[in-house]
């Protein structure tokens, strides 16, 4: 028989995102079929993430709290059951690291960062200690001895895989069995722009300022980061590690150029501002990262009287209180959706990214979209039991889990309309108009109330069924049936309800 192709061992069906919600999943995200016929979305956190901008724009804030909810959804996963009357599952762990380049990182702000994740909070894990989180720093380790002790990290993953092994909802190859990855893992490099190896050292030692030796130590700063980041992809894909990235944005020296004017500094991409430059990252940076955001224009988010635009849920008001803030997220790079796409989050100085705050937000801000209360009242066609005002929406939230729920389907409807243009012209509807419809169809809306939008590991084996946003849409057509809902539509059927073991 002919050779047709090289004898090669073939990379796995898809590569993961980790779906994480904020708004952040639509933008990354293509909806894949499952082995029941389920629509999933291939977005969210990728195995690399970028995040660059000028100083007090969140950017480490953020990425921790991408990576904590990522590590959430693993916490969220479930064991496989060792037989089929098994009910009761363990949760699944993983970890996460930090390396802090310019030793500033507090241990006291992580473990509030951590607790802000409700799956954490619920569980009344601390995450910061040597078994969840480790964090360590250049007065530790320089940076070539970091990466090579994470080298290290990711060669015993991948040798020892059998044991790593998980099963995702996604179908593999052969479009029968579920795709198998390993078990991730979380860390954040803050920043980039201060990563340094120990010759570095060594040469700023040998040299005073001003002296020649010292001439070539950027370029060498340079050559160690690029081959950092140009090893970077393979290892983290590789054994399933999603990592954050900071860098410092800066402004670029103008030098040259005709007589009474400097020449304009050349834009290095399409969607960073004139003049504005990755500091200490190399052109690298932005190639690596499977997508990188640009953090700016943070600002408080007050009302006409300068106190919280959504007030905390402990009830505490203070007139300029700044812990309330808006931030903009440019997509510079993304490899797995559009470029040029600007976010606006919603973050608190204390607590971190407010995600279904930020879900709101977006639908408030995009002509109310999906809401049918009038004035300062809120209420959500998909939960219209239930009235808000925007100074009791954040303990609404954490309080109630189909508010959260419905929130979550109305912003993801927002967003599609705007990234998923080719699926709303076939599906799209009013989140009235789909409410209604489930309703005549006979399905009993509150049970619809309490799945979840997002994909976990061994995803069918979790206490909490799975129903995307698409999902929605295709049964209001009468295109899908949940795999795992009696007949009559108002129940789970007993071979898919389980509860997590305790133990």
């Amino acid at each position: 028989m002919l050779q047709l192709a090289p004898d090669l061992e073939t990379s796995p069906a898809m590569k993961i995102l980790l779906n994480i919600g904020g708004g952040l999943d639509m933008p990354t995200g293509t909806y894949i079929k499952g082995l029941h016929g389920e629509m999933l979305l291939l977005g969210g956190l990728g195995f690399i993430t970028g995040m660059v901008g000028i100083g007090n724009n969140f950017k480490t804030t953020l990425l921790h709290c991408m990576t904590n909810q990522g590590m959430a959804r693993v916490f969220e996963s479930c064991a496989l059951p060792e037989k089929k009357t098994q009910r009761k599952l363990k949760r699944l762990e993983s970890t996460n690291s930090a390396y802090d380049t310019e030793v500033n990182i507090q241990l006291p702000r992580l473990k509030t960062l951590a607790a802000a994740i409700r799956t954490f909070a619920a569980l009344g894990y601390n995450l910061i200690d040597q078994k969840y989180w480790r964090v360590t720093d250049k007065t530790i380790y320089w940076g070539n001895e970091w990466f090579e002790k994470f080298k290290d990290f990711m060669k015993y993953k991948r040798k020892n895989e059998d044991a790593y092994k998980l099963l995702t909802p996604f179908p593999d190859h052969d479009g029968k069995s579920p795709m198998p990855v390993l078990l991730p893992t979380f860390g954040c490099v803050d920043s980039l722009t201060d990563f340094q190896s120990e010759k570095e050292e060594e040469m700023m030692d040998a040299n005073e300022l001003g002296e020649s030796g010292g001439n070539t130590l950027f370029m060498k700063g340079g050559l160690i980061k690029t081959r950092l980041l140009t090893e970077l992809p393979a290892l983290t894909g590789g054994a399933y590690h999603f990592i954050g990235l900071t860098a410092q944005l800066n402004k670029e020296l103008a030098m040259g150029g005709p007589p009474g004017g400097a020449a304009q500094p050349t834009k290095k991409l399409q969607y960073l501002k004139n003049g504005d430059r990755i500091v200490g990252a190399t052109n690298k940076f932005t190639y690596a990262t499977s997508v990188c955001f640009n953090a700016y224009n943070a600002a408080p988010l007050v009302d006409k009287d300068r106190m919280a635009e959504y007030p905390h849920p402990s009830g505490s008001k203070g007139i300029g209180d700044t812990d309330l803030n808006t931030v903009k997220l440019t997509v510079l790079r993304n490899k797995n959706g559009p470029t040029g796409v600007t976010l606006t989050m919603v973050v608190t100085q204390r607590e971190g990214l407010q995600f279904e705050l930020t879900e709101f937000h977006n639908i408030r801000e995009n002509g109310r979209f999906g809401i049918i209360g009038k004035g300062a009242y809120y209420t959500l066609a998909l939960y219209p039991e239930c009235s808000v005002m925007r100074t009791t929406i954040r303990a609404k939230i954490e309080e109630d889990a189909k508010l959260r729920r419905a929130i979550n389907i109305t912003s993801e409807m927002q967003q599609m309309t705007e990234f998923m243009p080719d699926i709303w012209a076939e599906y799209g509807c009013t989140p009235e108009e789909l409410h209604a419809d489930l309703i005549k169809l006979g399905y009993d809306w509150d049970l619809l109330l309490k799945t979840r939008g997002y994909w976990l590991f061994n995803n069918e084996t979790n206490p909490v069924p799975f129903l995307s946003t698409y999902d929605f849409l295709r049964m209001r057509k009468g295109e899908y049936f949940p795999y795992w809902m009696t007949e009559d539509k108002k129940g789970i059927k007993p071979e898919f309800v389980f509860e997590y073991d305790t133990q």
